[in-house]
C-alpha cells in the first residue's frame, strides 16, 4: 500500500485474482474488500471484481484507488 496526500493507493498487480484468493492486501481488507478502479467502486466477491458504484470524492479517503504499475 502507498499514501500519499492522505490518500490509499494499491498497486494493480496486488490485486490480481490469485493474490485476492490467497492473501489481500490490509488496505483492501480494511475497506471491506473494496478498491477505486476508473472512477469505479468495485468490491471483491470472492471469484472476481464486481462494480457497485461511481467513486465520490470522500471515497478517495476511504477506499484504496488502484494504481498501474
Amino acid at each position: 500500500m502507498i499514501l500519499n496526500e492522505d490518500r490509499l493507493k494499491v498497486r494493480a498487480s496486488d490485486i490480481s485474482s490469485i493474490k485476492m484468493s490467497v492473501k489481500p492486501p490490509k488496505a483492501v481488507e480494511d475497506a471491506d474488500g473494496r478498491v477505486i478502479h476508473e472512477g469505479e467502486i468495485k468490491r471483491w466477491v470472492g471469484i472476481g471484481w464486481v462494480v457497485e458504484r461511481k467513486a465520490c470524492k470522500d471515497d478517495y479517503y476511504q477506499i484504496p484507488e488502484v494504481i498501474n504499475d
